[in-house]
């Protein structure tokens, strides 16, 4: 085994501990070695105050000792309880990215539609992570006077924010059919978020089973019920969206009209921004206004 190496200065500093015989074996043993081969420390050392003797009694001698003891146990048990709640969260994490909970941006592909719906431009995006439906969502956009675009100080921000909405549900669950559920959301007050805010973000779950085109015709519908909920008269245009990346709260910010630092947030914004284009180009081309239709990308 190869000797380790240790500086003057740090075998000077362990002087006190080593004469009163309070340091480790194994640093006692690198002390003795080190005094041994160096002849300054050595010098040193012998210059140094000779130890004094133990003034402590004998039974007060014995209690710090077991009170050192107890305390070296109770170190190790700290460090230990710490060690193996680290183990836990990592492997706590490690199932949650094996289980698809936490999208990985290289395995996440993306399927788009376009849905007209009452003379409006209406976009509809389902990002898909392992052939599972994560969600869509509907914004609408109320009163050109309160649209907040790229000026978007703290104020607007919270304002944002409130008008956020989590009316989050499964179709179809907890006994409940679709339109049982969709019945549930014209509960909301719409009439009344509109007088304050500028967007309004409904957001439902998608099941897994569900195809592009049933996802798109519940998206309709939904978007149907709740237009007669949130007075059609206020409503200048409609937008569906989701994005597994962005979330819901990027959703809301007008796509272009503010930087987006992610790549594949990037992409997302420029194949939305293509389809806009795409459905204006059908649109000019004599497309009928259907209650919903989609095309493939």
């Amino acid at each position: 085994m190869k000797k380790q190496k240790i500086s003057c200065k740090v075998i000077e500093d362990l002087y006190p501990a080593y004469a009163d015989g309070l340091c480790s074996a194994e640093t006692k043993q690198l002390v003795e070695s080190h005094l041994a081969d160096c002849a300054t420390c050595r010098k040193l050392y012998e210059e140094f105050p000779p130890r004094q003797a133990d003034t402590e009694p004998p039974d007060i001698q014995r209690a710090l000792k077991k009170y050192r003891r107890k305390a070296r146990i109770r170190r190790i048990f700290v460090w230990t309880s710490i060690v193996l709640a680290v183990l836990i969260l990592i492997a706590a994490s490690a199932i949650c990215w094996a289980d698809g909970y936490i999208p990985l941006f290289g395995k996440l592909r993306a399927q788009s539609r376009l849905t007209a719906y009452s003379g409006h431009k209406v976009r509809c995006t389902f990002d898909i992570y392992n052939g599972e439906y994560r969600g869509g969502g509907l914004i609408y956009k109320l009163r050109e006077d309160l649209i907040i675009d790229s000026a978007v100080n703290d104020e607007a921000k919270a304002a944002i924010n409130a008008a956020y909405i989590p009316l989050r549900t499964e179709l179809c669950s907890e006994g409940m059919t679709a339109a049982e559920t969709l019945d549930a959301y014209t509960a909301v007050d719409g009439a009344d978020f509109g007088q304050q805010f500028s967007r309004i973000y409904w957001y439902v779950w998608m099941p897994q089973e569900m195809s592009d085109a049933e996802a798109i015709k519940q998206m309709a519908l939904l978007t149907d019920r709740l237009t007669a909920a949130v007075a059609p008269q206020q409503i200048t245009g409609i937008q569906l969206e989701y994005n597994t990346l962005t979330g819901c709260y990027r959703s809301l910010v007008p796509l272009g009209k503010q930087p987006l630092t992610n790549t594949a947030v990037q992409e997302s914004a420029q194949r939305q921004e293509r389809l806009s284009e795409e459905y204006l180009e059908w649109q000019a081309k004599g497309g009928k206004e259907l209650p919903f239709t989609y095309a493939e990308p």
